[in-house]
């Protein structure tokens, strides 16, 4: 048997929930190399923009690029990048939404998909009408919109930190394969999946998570979503004049079981297969920069002007680190709070104190 080339890797600049031997990329190079992860040293690194601001800057080998964000990547720092861009840059770029990184999502498409009882026993587990799961308004307030709009028929049930109202303020709390979030949603009738914000190209799991529990999502997000999802699967907000067209939409749905579950029961991508051959592209693309030795895979202009930059993006990694700003971060944190004791005091007793000096805050 041939033995798998061994190759030395470290996730830089990941948030704390990441699993540096647990996570997509990790598994599909394991099938091919004998993955070391190791804290110094490394051949490659995988690195995002989470932890240490530019914290990659300090690795010297050749860098990967993710983020599930709507975030560009720099790529005169790194030599390949995979975001939810769709970039054209040689063998550099690979479109990576992160609804297909999604450890819910890839466990369901891994194996049967979704299999969808009868419309009777269906409707039967529908407890309520329509659910709200979020953390945090979206950018363009159209998450706090859609609820507003859709309690004007029947109270939402919202199970997140966000305008929470569940008895007791019960909240579904995260799980990495979305297992709990799924079995919530899977009593609901519909299901407001509303991207943060509004970008070509970023969809994350919110529309798949909907449609995986046989509920009817109520999209809003990138604007190119129906290129690879089927637009008869889900309610597209941006596919009507106003929210009060929606919420009549959403009516007559409701009404009519029928229509509703002929919905619902609509396979969720344009294309067969789609979800599994994303994943054999991204695997292939992995495969090729990886196949590769260290000293072949940059990408990346490591000379004159792209050098300087790197060098000055270290160079600030370096003091954000240091004591130096240890000490302007802690004096920053006082101020403010020198500002708005004197806020207080000179709003309660405007003739005994003075207002304070703004230049506090800055």
């Amino acid at each position: 048997m041939e033995e798998r080339r061994s190759i030395r890797l470290k996730f830089v600049g990941f948030f704390p929930r990441w699993k540096a031997d647990d996570n997509l990329f990790y598994h599909l190079l394991q099938k091919h190399f004998d993955v070391q992860l190791v804290e110094q040293n490394p051949d490659f690194i995988i690195c995002s923009h989470f932890g240490e601001p530019f914290e990659f800057a300090n690795y010297s080998c050749p860098r990967v690029f993710y983020s599930g964000e709507n975030f560009s990547p720099d790529l005169n720092c790194y030599d390949y990048a995979l975001t939810c861009d769709e970039l054209q840059l040689g063998d550099r770029f690979f479109h990576l939404p992160y609804f297909l990184m999604d450890e819910g999502c890839q466990q369901a498409f891994s194996g049967t998909g979704r299999t969808l009882p009868s419309k009777q026993e269906l409707l039967a587990g529908k407890v309520r009408f329509a659910d709200f799961l979020f953390s945090h308004e979206s950018a363009n307030g159209v998450r706090e919109a859609l609820l507003s709009e859709l309690t004007k028929y029947k109270p939402v049930a919202c199970a997140g930190t966000l305008y929470n109202n569940m008895p007791g303020g019960e909240l579904i709390p995260y799980s990495p394969d979305g297992q709990k979030k799924l079995a919530f949603v899977a009593g609901s009738k519909f299901s407001i999946a509303a991207e943060s914000c509004t970008q070509p190209g970023f969809i994350t799991e919110k529309l798949v998570h909907a449609w995986l529990a046989g509920a009817l999502p109520i999209y809003s997000g990138a604007p190119d979503v129906s290129r690879c999802f089927n637009p008869r699967a889900f309610l597209n907000v941006s596919n009507f004049s106003s929210l009060n067209d929606l919420l009549a939409e959403v009516k007559r749905l409701d009404a009519d079981d029928d229509a509703w579950y002929e919905m619902v029961r609509q396979p969720l991508f344009l294309e067969e297969g789609y979800f599994q051959r994303r994943t054999a592209e991204l695997e292939a693309f992995l495969l090729h920069i990886f196949s590769q030795a260290p000293a072949q895979a940059y990408r990346r202009s490591r000379d004159f002007t792209p050098s300087e930059h790197d060098a000055r993006l270290r160079d600030y990694n370096h003091f954000l680190k240091s004591r130096t700003w240890a000490r302007y971060q802690k004096e920053k944190r006082w101020n403010q709070r020198r500002y708005w004791a004197g806020h207080w005091l000179h709003k309660c007793l405007p003739g005994v104190f003075k207002a304070p000096d703004e230049a506090l805050l800055r």
